[in-house]
């Protein structure tokens, strides 16, 4: 089970580096149009958190790992083989990719 975990945490962190950034700048800038633009510094503070977040894949898998951690525990087990076998697809789409070469 334990593998399972850290390909479910590996399947977190990707997801958030790849997929969440577009989606949390979507939301800041959906805020601002929607509630008008209080303080522009502190929407380009936020985006350059994300930012510098996603593009940390230390940080990100930090993050993810504690996610994970929620995930394990109050979850049904299908969430974490889910993240794993999201994990799984894409290392081994990758590791295909590069034998056919």
């Amino acid at each position: 089970m334990v593998i399972v975990q850290i390909l479910a945490i590996y399947g977190i962190a990707f997801g958030a580096s790849q997929k969440a950034a577009p989606l949390v700048f979507r939301l800041i800038g959906l805020e601002r149009r929607l509630w008008g633009a209080p303080d522009l510094k502190s929407q380009g503070l936020a985006r350059w958190f994300f930012n510098s977040l996603f593009s940390c894949l230390f940080c990100t898998g930090f993050h993810a790992g504690w996610a994970g951690w929620l995930v394990f525990e109050h979850l049904p087990p299908a969430v974490t083989w889910a993240f794993a076998g999201a994990a799984v697809s894409y290392l081994l789409d990758g590791v295909s990719k590069r034998l056919e070469r």
